[in-house]
């Protein structure tokens, strides 16, 4: 007799392409079809939906469930969570992002799902905001993990934090780091001629390229890289910055580049389409710019790793798990533009030490951060 298929439930609230839905978007297409029946709701018909489409893969969409907060869009969208898992009688629902988690754990919770799990993407509580706010986003989070049944964290940091959690036991508590197999980059001039055509920019003539991918939010700290760029560009530093991904910051950020004289230094290259392929013009780049306020495990610097590129990142988060400072990479204080000033002048005057970052965190990334390592780590969740 064969046996039945459980049926996974993947919940995650935008439908854009960002780190937690990468991380959605590699369990859902490679965990064991054989053993498991996947579907992903989310809110939204975008580049995610796309993605797994393409695998195959059933998504099913929800206008309700936005990142806006709001109580009728929060009781909606716990109304429809409801609704769904009613219908599809899950085994496992696996939650994804602050919003989805909390709605999605209550939902599961109420039609009785066997097995909640959420993975905890950077608490929201990290971020910078008003201490209101944060001591709301703390108990929602409490709240999300004692719904919960078992709490995957992608960090040390964040686990650490979670057991710190009053009542939750640390028994239910799995940290588990993201990994990601190497992309296709494209070489180094067929990367940079891709972004020049793209962009119709021409950088000046041994220019030193610095490159950063991610959504133009706040926590992405790219006004302070680029409080930077106007400092480096005053003491005679030739330098192209490509900034890959769209957000709400994007206007505040052309402001700041207008206002400054930077329009033939940086580039705010929007969301290129092979970004959503896996970081292919990573090695456009002679350095790799996070200047983060906060992140939990960031993809992003995975897959620098995996193209070489030596990395200056704020020390936020699980990054230092990641990157070991002056052995693999530089890591500096979040939102200090001058300390990001120093790292860049000191690989800019080092060929030799940008090769020896660039090829040291290639190795701790093939050797600490596996793929495979990630998927059977998950699908051994699933199975307890």
């Amino acid at each position: 007799m064969n046996e039945r298929k459980k049926k996974i439930l993947f919940v995650i609230t935008k439908s854009n392409w960002g780190g937690a839905q990468k991380y959605v978007y590699d369990l859902a297409t490679n965990i064991p079809s054989i053993h498991y029946d996947v579907a992903v709701i989310c809110g939204g018909e975008g580049v995610l939906v796309d993605k797994l489409k393409k695998e195959n893969i059933r998504v099913i969409s929800t206008n309700s469930l936005k990142r806006d907060v709001g109580f009728f869009q929060e009781f909606e969208a716990t109304r429809e969570l409801f609704d769904i898992f009613k219908k599809e009688r899950p085994d496992i629902v696996h939650l994804n992002s602050s919003k989805a988690g909390g709605l999605g754990a209550l939902a599961a919770r109420i039609t009785k799902v066997k097995k909640i799990i959420f993975t905890a993407h950077g608490w929201a509580f990290n971020e910078d905001r008003n201490v209101v706010w944060k001591t709301v986003v703390y108990i929602v989070s409490i709240a999300t993990s004692l719904l919960s049944h078992i709490v995957i964290t992608i960090s040390h940091r964040e686990r650490v934090q979670t057991i710190m959690f009053p009542f939750v036991s640390e028994k239910k508590v799995s940290m588990i780091h993201i990994a990601t197999r190497s992309p296709s980059f494209k070489e180094k001039a067929l990367a940079r001629a891709y972004i020049i055509e793209k962009s119709k920019t021409k950088p000046k003539k041994d220019a030193l390229w610095f490159g950063s991918i991610g959504e133009l939010h706040k926590n992405k700290g790219y006004i302070h890289a680029l409080r930077a760029c106007v400092i480096l560009k005053n003491v005679g530093v030739n330098f192209f910055y490509t900034i890959i991904g769209e957000g709400e910051e994007h206007a505040r950020l052309l402001e700041f580049i207008h206002k400054n004289d930077l329009k033939d230094r940086i580039l705010l290259a929007g969301n290129i389409p092979t970004q959503h392929e896996g970081a292919t013009l990573l090695r456009a780049f002679d350095i790799f710019l996070l200047p983060s306020l906060k992140e939990g495990l960031p993809y992003v610097l995975l897959e620098a790793g995996c193209a070489g590129l030596p990395v200056i990142a704020s020390s936020v988060g699980g990054v230092g798990e990641i990157i070991s400072d002056q052995k693999s990479g530089i890591l500096i204080k979040p939102k200090d533009s001058k300390a990001l000033v120093v790292a860049i002048r000191l690989l800019v005057s080092d060929d030799s030490l940008r090769a020896k970052f660039g090829t040291k965190l290639k190795e701790k990334i093939v050797t600490e951060f596996s793929f495979e390592h990630m998927l059977e780590k998950t699908v051994e969740v699933y199975k307890q």
